[in-house]
């Protein structure tokens, strides 16, 4: 006795109906980062207080979480030494430019 199985949902490749359209700011976050905006905001003034009365370990240990902050991490770079393009610095470099245009 075989049963047969329904598939439920929309079908493979149709269009997108409904939802939120691309793009759109999820506005939970946008309300959460704006509470968060201020909040940081109103510690700012109170921060060397704070950091300065820490002991020597705990206060580096602040200094570089607070760093990861403020000063970027360096990227990855994966190149393929095997690939037949002959690509230079530059062009790799505007390669890389661009790709971070579209974020």
């Amino acid at each position: 006795m075989e049963t047969e199985v329904k598939k439920r949902g929309k079908k493979k490749g149709s269009p997108k109906t409904g939802g939120r359209k691309k793009g759109t700011p999820n506005k939970v976050s946008a309300v959460n980062k704006e509470l968060l905006t201020e909040i940081s905001l109103g510690m700012i003034d109170k921060l060397p207080l704070m950091i300065s009365q820490l002991d020597p370990k705990e206060y580096v240990s602040a200094f570089i979480r607070i760093n990861e902050f403020l000063i970027p991490k360096p990227q990855r770079l994966d190149v393929d030494l095997n690939s037949n393009q002959n690509l230079t610095i530059e062009a790799k470099l505007r390669e890389l430019a661009q790709e971070n245009e579209d974020y």
